[in-house]
């Protein structure tokens, strides 16, 4: 799989909780591993294995 659509799907799972109007940025989402990508706490934990998926470099 491509990064870009890599990028895209994760894009899309951070999206999901704005589209269905339970929040206005996916960051408010609070089970969302948009957390993890902007250094906020989640109860989610990220394991990168050396990889980095930040949401706004791909």
């Amino acid at each position: 799989m491509s990064r870009k659509i890599l990028k895209q799907k994760i894009d899309n799972i951070h999206n999901n909780p704005v589209e269905q109007g339970f929040v206005t940025d996916p960051v408010e989402w609070k089970y969302s591993s948009a957390r993890n990508y902007v250094g906020n706490e989640t109860v989610l934990k990220i394991g990168y294995q050396g990889m980095h998926l930040g949401m706004m470099e791909l």
